[in-house]
């Protein structure tokens, strides 16, 4: 028995200095947290939705946090694509799947930009918009 302890003594110390070290960082300093897990949902191909909705004065709405399209033009929900930048104006719910009631797997920031990496997904039925839905999206430079 005190051999298997000793065999486990090592990989018990590394868990535990790394449950340390990841509590100190999602208190110390949240946005690192965040950005690695961006980049793991990134590289095991994990999509992450945000919902986008332009209301009947061709303003966006903020249903789930605000989205601008940064590019001129048409800019309702359908007429996104592939490509278009979306500038946070506040937060905004990245979310797991395409639908309200999805985890939400990360905030956006107000002033963080997304791109559109798909088609239109999820369509959702508006009562105060024009349109509105869901849209998959990668967290990228404003600039």
């Amino acid at each position: 028995m005190d051999r298997l302890f000793k065999i486990l003594d090592l990989p018990a110390k590394i868990i535990g200095v790394a449950t340390v070290v990841y509590i100190a960082l999602l208190y110390l300093a949240p946005g690192v947290v965040a950005a690695g897990l961006a980049r793991w949902a990134a590289y095991t191909q994990q999509a992450v939705y945000a919902y986008y909705e332009v209301g009947t004065d061709d303003s966006v709405t903020n249903q789930d946090g605000r989205l601008y399209l940064t590019r001129t033009g048409p800019r309702g929900y359908v007429d996104l694509h592939p490509g278009d930048r979306l500038l946070a104006a506040d937060q905004v719910n990245l979310r797991l799947e395409p639908t309200a009631s999805s985890a939400v797997f990360r905030l956006l920031n107000g002033g963080e930009c997304v791109m559109v990496i798909g088609a239109p997904v999820n369509s959702v039925p508006v009562t105060n918009a024009k349109s509105g839905g869901y849209l998959k999206v990668a967290p990228v430079r404003c600039n």
